[in-house]
């Protein structure tokens, strides 16, 4: 069975598995809305404090041999 048919919806003939890009980039958007929106929840605090150091999202730079995100 093809790839492409692997993650096609089900209801067409497919067996529903979501692409993993896909499913990737929307979790990286969900944690970017938690960081920008939910200042009091516990995972916010973690991520802030061990990468952004009390610096803004929009403010921090990559740093040398980092990911992409």
């Amino acid at each position: 069975m093809s790839w492409e048919k692997i993650t096609q919806p089900k209801i067409v003939g497919g067996l529903g598995v979501r692409r993993a890009r896909e499913a990737n980039t929307t979790h990286l958007g969900k944690h970017i809305w938690e960081l920008i929106h939910h200042h009091n929840k516990l995972c916010v605090h973690v991520l802030s404090s061990k990468y952004l150091k009390g610096k803004s999202i929009f403010n921090v730079g990559a740093k040398f041999g980092a990911s992409f995100t």
